[in-house]
């Protein structure tokens, strides 16, 4: 950059501060016109989209930069900014390999990454554009992807139909790899005053602390926040049901196809299960080749951070630190330590079609089972014609994601306010031949209403499709605006304590005995993993 001064006359210096003091009158006076575009939050002006009934505000910062001297550190203030912001363009995804594994037909198409950047802490809103009325509930959608890919901006989470449901939508982002799940003993010695882990889950409790700020300006209700995400994500709604640090900041939860699991070190501390947080952050920095001190570990590139930080076993995964985390999510729920709000969890009847690498081979399998082995496959494959692998895919999806989601939905219902449980059964009949049964993840179009962004296997959307997610909006909707379901037009949703609902083939249908056979086979309601 050329440093040399450059003089502006008086004159034509006086007039450029005219021009700018103009444009900042402009803009003030159209906010004051109620100019559905501008939106003034707590560290400035926006201006956003507006198209029909719908506006957003893309790319809204909600912390600081975690650059620099803020790597590794809990989420700062955004700073104040002058004049009018643009907030027409999504913000810069968060550190994450530039492309992802093609997934077979029909599972979801993952998009490229347009632009990725450690500057990526920004949220999305879409409101209604007319502020007439009571405040609106708001809904938090939190994306997955494993905790090492993903973004707010993805196609199948544009919150334009969900607002036509009158709500408000929100969509977030949060630190990814080892950039939002690290440890090491110099972080720890840092502070004593904020947490020194579990960056990835600040993120979200700093997003909610801006929502809480700034949604009544959107025409949001700051009393009535649903926090809700699918994968990864429902694995942070889960976290944040637990956290300490995120009481108070929303009042629903729904937890969608959320594995058990990723919260096995102690900050400090060694166990059997894992050696510590920061003992790995150590070995994590001996591995990368940098000194033990932040200074260095700081001065990493962000591409060299993000070469050595992804995918399975290159981060910490959660940690329980004693301040953003007190303990596991299945013992935080069995023992009714959750925060108190109604909850609802499920996930889709064949989680294994995608996440079968998540569990045991199958000798493996077999071994684990024991002598339960013959009263398992018997409930899985009564007639023996199944092959090895469609058996362990089905076992993998049941234990990794349907019966934890049923024990934890019923553990809310049973120490209050509510529980609800679901499972997400349907297949478009265009695809029906292509899969065993609806995939990870196959419930978000539909939830959304972005039935365009599926696979193109699955064509245009058909009345059956549209009724579902015409129904299950309703239903997500409901929920966040009471914290009941309610009917939706279809079957009373009752509480996890009485059954699941299902989103099938054949309609919508609250089962009290759902793969009933299967469910008790793989164990009981509260150990419902395979040990």
């Amino acid at each position: 950059m050329n440093n040399r001064k450059v003089r502006v006359s008086k004159s034509k210096s006086t007039f450029l501060t005219a021009v700018g003091l103009c444009a900042l009158q402009l803009g003030t006076a159209a906010l004051a016109a109620g100019d559905p575009a501008l939106v003034r939050v707590d560290t400035g002006v926006l201006r956003g989209t507006v198209q029909g009934e719908v506006r957003s505000f893309k790319g809204v910062p909600f912390a600081a930069p975690p650059v620099g001297n803020l790597r590794w550190k809990a989420p700062q203030r955004p700073a104040v900014w002058d004049g009018i912001r643009a907030a027409t363009e999504y913000g810069a995804w968060c550190m994450q390999p530039e492309t992802h594994r093609a997934l077979p037909a029909p599972t979801p198409v993952l998009p490229p990454v347009p632009n990725m950047s450690e500057d990526c802490l920004t949220l999305n809103v879409w409101a209604p554009t007319s502020t007439k009325g009571p405040k609106r509930p708001v809904m938090v959608w939190i994306h997955g992807g494993g905790f090492y890919m993903g973004s707010g901006a993805w196609p199948d989470w544009d919150g334009s139909h969900l607002v036509k449901n009158g709500v408000i939508v929100v969509t977030v982002n949060y630190r990814l790899g080892a950039f939002g799940l690290f440890a090491h003993p110099a972080l720890s010695a840092e502070t004593n005053t904020e947490p020194v882990t579990n960056f990835a889950l600040l993120d979200v409790v700093e997003s909610l602390m801006w929502v809480k700020r700034n949604i009544a300006a959107f025409g949001g209700d700051p009393g009535n926040v649903t926090i809700f995400g699918e994968s990864g994500g429902g694995v942070l709604v889960n976290l944040l049901m637990v956290s300490p640090l995120s009481e108070g900041l929303f009042h629903r939860a729904i937890a969608q196809s959320a594995p058990i699991g990723f919260v096995d070190r102690h900050l400090a501390q060694s166990t059997d299960r894992a050696p510590s947080a920061e003992s790995w952050g150590q070995e994590w920095a001996k591995k990368v080749g940098v000194a033990q001190d932040l200074k260095s570990l700081r001065a990493l590139s962000a591409d060299n951070v993000l070469a050595n930080s992804m995918g399975m076993g290159k981060n910490t995964g959660f940690v329980i630190d004693g301040t953003s985390l007190t303990m596991s999510i299945m013992d935080a729920f069995r023992a009714g330590k959750q925060h108190k709000v109604p909850y609802m969890a499920g996930a889709a009847d064949d989680e294994g079609g995608l996440l079968a690498f998540m569990g045991p081979t199958w000798p493996m399998l077999e071994q684990r089972l024991g002598d339960k082995r013959d009263a398992v496959l018997k409930a899985y494959d009564p007639n023996g014609n199944l092959s090895k692998d469609l058996v362990r895919q089905m076992i993998v999806g049941d234990t990794l994601m349907i019966r934890p989601s049923q024990y934890l939905s019923r553990q809310a219902a049973q120490s209050g306010p509510s529980g609800y449980s679901y499972v997400f059964a349907y297949v478009p009949e265009s695809v029906r031949s292509m899969v065993h049964g609806a995939w990870h993840g196959a419930e978000i179009a539909y939830i959304f209403g972005t039935l365009d962004s599926r696979h193109p296997a699955h064509g245009s959307a058909t009345a059956p499709d549209i009724d579902v997610s015409q129904r299950m909006r309703a239903y997500w909707t409901n929920f966040a605006r009471t914290g009941k379901p309610d009917s939706a037009g279809g079957p009373e949703w009752l509480g996890a304590d009485r059954g699941t609902m299902v989103f099938g083939i054949d309609g919508v249908k609250f089962s009290s005995d759902y793969l009933k056979a299967r469910m008790e086979a793989i164990g009981p309601q509260d150990n419902p993993v395979i040990p």
